[in-house]
């Protein structure tokens, strides 16, 4: 657990970017009140599920099936099936319902950056801390071609980088997570 992580090496004020699932966990944690966590760079976190989270693993059992080693294919679509984090992505899972309601509380110390052009979250929206189709944390479009380069593409990362040495919220503007 991230918030385990943290306490164990005595760590304070801390920046976490999170991409993808990761922003999940991090989103978790400040949820829960870790005030360690100062604030959140999301990259491509999909705060509101995406149907296509599971899609790494569905190629993977295409690949070995079209590879006609469908032994294998079937014991990775049970690896996608059984495994608990690919399910909890989805826009009806328990995690996702659980963490929607308290989004507006820390929306404060959480800077989004998406990318409409992201081929996990084809609804740039799902990346966003909304409510009410009104976004109530900074958002950031990254003008980049999948989702895995809104981690390591230039342009992401030359926003990672400015947001990672932008002036954080004062703690006053913080709410109870």
């Amino acid at each position: 657990e991230l918030s385990a992580l943290l306490e164990a090496n005595d760590l304070h004020d801390v920046i976490v970017v999170g991409h993808s699932m990761g922003g999940l966990v991090a989103a978790e944690a400040m949820i829960r009140g870790d005030k360690r966590i100062s604030r959140m760079i999301a990259v491509g976190v999909p705060f509101h599920g995406s149907y296509l989270a599971l899609v790494g693993l569905l190629i993977l059992v295409y690949v070995f099936a079209a590879m006609d080693n469908s032994a294998w294919a079937v014991l990775l679509l049970l690896l996608l099936l059984s495994v608990p984090a690919s399910r909890q992505m989805l826009p009806n899972s328990d995690l996702i319902a659980c963490l929607r309601p308290h989004y507006p509380s820390i929306a404060s110390r959480v800077s989004c950056i998406y990318s409409p052009s992201d081929n996990i979250l084809l609804v740039a929206a799902s990346a966003l801390l909304l409510q009410d189709e009104v976004s109530f944390a900074k958002a950031i479009e990254c003008p980049v071609l999948g989702h895995a380069h809104l981690l390591y593409g230039d342009n992401a990362h030359d926003l990672i980088v400015s947001e990672l040495l932008a002036t954080p919220p004062p703690q006053e503007e913080w709410e109870d997570g």
